[in-house]
């Protein structure tokens, strides 16, 4: 904590360079040694009774059951049904987003006064912006991660893999037990951010120092002091921005750049707390999801070692398929949050205005009404010889010399609560979100799943998760396995 809360100031501070190996040494890991993602080192503050387990994965609703309740417990409006989950991400007028990056538990006085003696302010920019100058600062962040742009960082995400492969191989080839989710899962996504936003200058680990911290900030149930402890840090983060941001000359190509350039819908500039918040948000979120979707997509699927196989051989489509369905199922952001602007009507429930809803974004993943028994047609070894079509669907059965089909597949029933790649439709799913908020870094999430896991698979595929159950990151909106601890399997015979 002490190295993050001196940097604060002008934005030479901390720039230490990356150096040529994109990953630091990793250390070698005994199984009961874990990894806290705690932003100085120590336990991070509990869940009280399993409580944000028991929101991410609520009983089923079926047609004759409300898709909407109160909870006393949280003081929030829970919505579980995905048709009523799309409806109120579609309407910002009615369900506002203003609430998005409230802390859940209300911050005591001494993190406040930390945070004002900072300078630290979130006005609407992103992720809680209803208003009309929502469009324009998407736009900008749009930019730097536009589908070209994406697709042209795929080598250097293969080449930060294979940096981490490198040092890993050795040792596991060696009987080693080690952790992908440190600095594999922590640290690819971060790197990859900086190089699309062009951001040079920025020490990786006070930088998931801070973003960690803001998360469990305003996303977790932390006591007083380690309120005032995040708090900190979370200030430190604000006053580097606003240093690198006094610093940026507008007629530069990075992020910073941009938002001094950027226009607001009556002409005027963009204001540096609002430039400020669209970093704080962007450098938070841009990152940390995907960390959290790395860590719990490898163990999820480390867990399934015929699906494992099947991407280590080279299955076209077979990453994309699990990666999807591991949104579906288990999305890193299980939640997220609205505020109704009038008394409004959800699935026949009459809604006070100013209610707080919290969308239960997981669980309307395994919405019966959805994808009811959904069968799913790509038995696994189909998919090594068919890729997936452009819509996410199973390519048809290719003709024969005489022009005539293969055999029409056999559809597989599966139910909406079990892991099975390759459904129709595998991206309808609400682990993005959906509307005017609709998350911009979907594609580069996707594709860094998807690279990872092929590179991974393919470099190690009798690698093998050690522990079934880690401990886990449980925040409101946020969760995924800490450490996510494997070995490799002695070849068979």
């Amino acid at each position: 904590m002490h190295a993050a809360s001196s940097a604060s100031g002008s934005p030479g501070d901390i720039a230490i360079g990356m150096g040529d190996r994109p990953f630091a040494p990793y250390r070698r890991l005994v199984v009961d040694d874990a990894m806290l993602w705690a932003a100085d080192g120590t336990a991070p503050s509990t869940d009280p009774g399993d409580l944000f387990p028991r929101l991410w994965d609520p009983p089923s609703v079926d047609a004759a059951t409300p898709s909407v309740w109160y909870s006393e417990e949280t003081d929030l409006w829970l919505v579980r049904r995905a048709a009523d989950i799309r409806r109120v991400l579609a309407d910002v007028d009615t369900f506002r987003p203003d609430n998005a990056l409230d802390a859940f538990t209300p911050l005591s006085v001494p993190a406040l006064r930390t945070l004002a003696r900072a300078g630290f302010s979130l006005p609407p920019t992103l992720a809680n912006n209803g208003t009309e100058t929502h469009a324009g600062l998407r736009g900008v962040v749009a930019s730097f991660v536009t589908p070209r742009r994406v697709e042209a960082a795929v080598p250097t995400i293969r080449r930060l893999v294979r940096s981490w492969l490198d040092d890993a191989v050795p040792d596991l080839r060696g009987g080693a037990v080690l952790d992908l989710a440190v600095p594999l899962a922590r640290d690819l996504p971060a790197r990859v951010l900086l190089h699309l936003l062009r951001v040079e200058g920025v020490d990786l680990a006070v930088l998931k120092a801070w973003s960690s911290a803001s998360l469990e900030l305003f996303w977790g149930v932390p006591d007083e002091r380690r309120q005032r402890d995040l708090a900190v840090l979370a200030g430190d983060f604000h006053r580097w921005l606003r240093g690198r941001l006094a610093a940026a000359d507008p007629s530069g190509s990075d992020l910073f750049a941009a938002l001094r350039r950027h226009r607001l819908p009556d002409g005027s500039p963009l204001s540096t707390p609002a430039a400020v918040g669209v970093c704080y948000f962007l450098f938070i979120a841009g990152q940390e999801t995907t960390t959290q979707l790395l860590a719990g997509l490898l163990h999820r699927m480390l867990g399934e070692p015929r699906r494992w196989g099947e991407i280590a051989a080279g299955a076209p489509g077979a990453a994309e398929a699990c990666v999807e369905e591991f949104l579906r199922l288990a999305p890193p952001v299980p939640t997220w949050r609205r505020i109704t602007a009038a008394p409004t009507v959800i699935d026949g429930v009459t809604v006070p205005a100013g209610a707080r809803l919290l969308l239960l974004l997981g669980a309307a993943g395994t919405d019966g009404a959805t994808s009811p028994h959904a069968g799913c047609p790509v038995p696994s070894t189909v998919l090594e010889g068919r890729p997936l079509g452009s819509a996410g669907g199973v390519a048809a059965p290719p003709a024969d010399e005489t022009g005539r089909r293969g055999p029409v597949l056999r559809v597989e029933p599966a139910g909406p609560g079990e892991f099975h790649p390759g459904r129709p439709n595998p991206r309808r799913h609400l682990a993005f979100g959906h509307g005017p908020h609709f998350c911009l870094g979907a594609n580069l999430a996707r594709t860094e799943a998807a690279v990872v896991l092929r590179t991974v698979a393919s470099a190690l595929p009798r690698l093998r998760r050690v522990e079934d159950d880690p401990p886990q990151l449980r925040l409101l909106s946020f969760r995924a396995p800490r450490r996510v601890l494997v070995t490799e399997a002695p070849p068979k015979g």
